[in-house]
């Protein structure tokens, strides 16, 4: 079973979706939100980090194309 956690990222947050339990959390785009973050992720999630899928996105408009 393939595992997908959905981090979109903003200039002042971070959108977490993970699907397995619909679970939706905002958190702080700052070295303190990252380290709540970090300990939600290892709370809820009873596999092991290395068996999921990281999908990261920015928001916005990417320019220069």
């Amino acid at each position: 079973m393939s595992h997908f956690i959905g981090i979109d990222v903003a200039k002042a947050t971070l959108q977490v979706y993970i699907p397995q339990g619909q679970v939706d959390l905002e958190f702080a785009n700052t070295t303190s939100g990252l380290h709540k973050l970090y300990k939600t992720l290892k709370l809820s999630i009873k596999s092991r980090f290395k068996s999921w899928f990281w999908c990261m996105n920015q928001r916005g408009v990417i320019q220069g194309l």
